[in-house]
């Protein structure tokens, strides 16, 4: 693979206003947007050792000097690799005397009721580092038993002999009452300077024991390393001359400035993705699409999310690497299925594609960085349908001998040709994909046939359309420079902040005005924070959430809640909320109310994606003919560039368009005609 040119200034419309920095486990993306407007964009290979390093890379071959730079938007995966790979600091576990045992004793039920040898997952606190204090706050936020100091002068000398860089303090009941948990944090600051101290009831202020302290943990664990990263980041930029606002992504889907706030590492694990998704739900919206299942398929994983009436879906709870994460997050299901993602044979002889991926060193073998096991990228360069020349706007060159005899040997195994081994990869591929799009459709009560598809990211256009066929959705809309829409949705994302209360109390004891005045300071809080990172205070836009849950029931169901919160409408919303998530739900029976959430968002200006241009990138020239391979033969496909398209053009496939970030694979019985916002439109040709 050769590199990319260097880009020189005069590629250029003007000084950068923005800057948007997405880092995924393959490639780097980077949109840069100018003072008149003007988007290019730069896509380098990640560098998993130095996440910043990819970032510089980027800078490199665009500009010297940010000087001008407003604002520099940020995502990336860094915190959740970090947590994956079990690559974050020693941490110290804390918390009230007799519960030492939380995050080994875990939850009695498992996440597979029919794995035999089930192991539950491993905390990222070992028991040797979990410890103890004297005090005990009762449900209500009674202070019980005091804190004792002579139990935190204890624990002090046990944590400065310990080696740990972080610790998480959850104690009892916090949520009701952080008088103790804050005095062990500013404790812990003055006694052991230098070690980072997270406390549940800033991380995570809600009820459930493990769950809060699973989440304070990963918070603790992921402390040291993300600040270190965007430190070093933050300061890499500034050598640059960048003085304005720094801002990153949060897995609720908003931004927020690390220099006014500060960033819970927690908060970053799905930063992007969200943003991918959020600026396919802005694309939709354009393109008068409200109902949507987002595809981003790009070179280590797939992402998905459903969004309805132009909005994201948001949980309250997640899951990463088996370890729940109590916070507010865009719900977003991810599947080890990307263009990296690495074909082999288990141990039962059957064909698997991925978790294991390539990533970017040494990458697919097509990449010819000394990669040499197949991949769903190699399987697509021996079926002809990525060209070796026009890889990245024709910058880099593939290797296809590289990529013919990585899949020459799985054919071997397989006892299959070469062009069967390639499709029976890329069609494992798309079944990963389909069964992962099930989960989050059907097994909720949706119905994929009432939703477009939004493809997007390196590899999502390509396998976009089989999905769409498999699971009934009447189209697929393919946004113009689709391997860049997850740097794109930063610079659309809005500022975002979020509170959370909770106080467990039946529905028919509250009394309106005590709902009201709470929410009402909720509302406070988050306007304060909006407006401290430069939000107008008449932009503001806050939505007031309820979670509930029938008397006796374990889990709740998130409802809307109105401005003033009126409280037979919550109930009825809780009721309809139950019939449509269970089938079925018991309106005599009474509601109890848990947790209470605002979040305030202050939209952006919507950049044009059409506009972007990738500098340097070659156009290409007619539509031109050739081959693709098929376990049945050949087939003779139409290659354009997507930059000849123009609104109201239509393919009839087999084609495949191709621009600088992406392809999109239009298979024969389909057609794709281009929208009046660039956007590829493909669907099922009548028979």
């Amino acid at each position: 693979m050769t590199s990319p040119n260097q880009i020189t200034r005069e590629d250029q419309a003007g000084a950068f206003r923005r800057i948007a920095v997405e880092i995924g486990g393959t490639f780097t993306d980077c949109v840069f947007e100018t003072e008149q407007g003007a988007l290019l964009c730069a896509k380098v290979p990640s560098t998993p050792g130095s996440p910043e390093l990819s970032v510089q890379h980027a800078l490199e071959r665009m500009s010297t000097s940010l000087e001008q730079t407003q604002e520099f938007l940020h995502g990336s995966t860094v915190a959740t690799n970090a947590v994956i790979e079990r690559k974050g600091a020693p941490t110290a576990f804390v918390t009230t005397e007799g519960f030492r045992d939380i995050l080994e004793l875990q939850r009695g039920a498992r996440t597979n009721i029919y794995d035999l040898q089930y192991v539950k997952p491993a905390p990222l606190v070992t028991r040797d580092h979990a410890h103890e204090v004297t005090e005990r706050i009762t449900a209500a936020g009674e202070v019980l038993t005091p804190l004792a100091p002579d139990s935190l002068d204890a624990l002090a000398r046990r944590l400065e002999t310990s080696g740990v860089r972080a610790v998480a303090v959850t104690l009892l009941h916090s949520y009701a009452n952080a008088e103790h948990e804050t005095r062990v944090q500013e404790y812990l600051n003055r006694a052991l300077p230098g070690l980072w101290v997270d406390i549940s009831s800033d991380v995570a202020p809600e009820f459930r024991e493990y769950e809060r302290a699973s989440t304070t943990a990963m918070s603790a664990y992921l402390g040291p390393r993300i600040s270190t990263y965007l430190s070093q980041l933050h300061e890499d930029l500034g050598a640059r001359g960048f003085a304005g606002r720094f801002m990153v992504m949060k897995s609720s889907g908003g931004l927020q400035h690390i220099g006014h706030s500060h960033v819970r590492p927690v908060e970053m694990l799905e930063s992007g993705p969200v943003a991918g998704a959020g600026g396919a739900a802005e694309i939709a919206l354009r393109a008068g699409v409200r109902s949507v299942i987002t595809f981003d398929m790009g070179g280590t994983s797939t992402d998905i999310a459903v969004i309805d009436d132009g909005r994201l879906r948001y949980a309250s709870q997640s899951t990463l690497d088996g370890l729940p994460v109590r916070s507010p997050t865009a719900d977003i299901s991810s599947v080890g299925a990307g263009g990296g993602s690495i074909a082999s044979i288990d141990a039962g002889g059957l064909l698997q594609v991925g978790p294991e991926s390539a990533g970017a060193d040494p990458g697919p073998a097509c990449y010819g960085r000394g990669g040499t096991r197949p991949t769903v990228t190699d399987a697509h360069v021996v079926r002809g349908v990525i060209r070796p020349e026009s890889f990245i706007g024709g910058e880099w060159t593939l290797d296809g001998a590289a990529a013919e005899r990585a899949i020459a040997a799985l054919a071997d195994d397989l006892g299959a040709t070469v062009p069967e081994a390639a499709e029976a990869v890329v069609r494992l591929a798309d079944e990963n994909t389909i069964n992962a799009i099930r989960i989050v459709t059907m097994e909720r009560g949706l119905d994929p046939r009432d939703y477009t598809l939004v493809a997007y990211g390196g590899a999502g256009p390509l396998h976009a359309a089989r999905v769409a066929e498999e699971l009934g959705c009447p189209e697929v809309l393919v946004p113009p420079n689709a391997g860049m829409l997850s740097a794109f949705g930063l610079l659309v994302a809005p500022l975002q902040a979020t509170r959370t209360a909770t106080r467990i109390r039946p529905a028919a004891e509250w009394a309106p005005q005590d709902l009201e005045e709470l929410y009402q300071s909720l509302d406070a809080q988050v306007r304060a924070e909006l407006r401290d990172m430069g939000a107008p205070e008449e932009a503001i836009q806050l939505t007031r959430i309820l979670e509930g849950r029938y008397i006796g029931q374990a889990y709740e169901l998130s409802v809307l809640a109105g401005a003033p919160a009126h409280i037979p409408d919550l109930v009825s919303g809780f009721h309809q909320a139950h019939e449509e998530r269970y089938s079925r739900s018991r309106r005599s029976e009474p509601i109890e109310f848990v947790s209470y959430r605002v979040r305030g968002e202050c939209q952006r200006d919507f950049a044009d994606l059409a506009s972007m241009t990738y500098p340097s990138q070659a156009t290409g020239g007619g539509a031109q003919s050739a081959d693709i391979k098929g376990s049945d033969g050949n087939l003779t496909a139409v290659f354009t560039g997507r930059a000849r398209l123009s609104a109201g053009d239509e393919l009839v496939g087999p084609a495949v368009v191709e621009e600088s970030t992406s392809a999109c694979y239009v298979p024969r019985g389909w057609t794709a005609r281009v929208d009046e916002h660039s956007n590829l439109r493909l669907s099922r040709r009548n028979p």
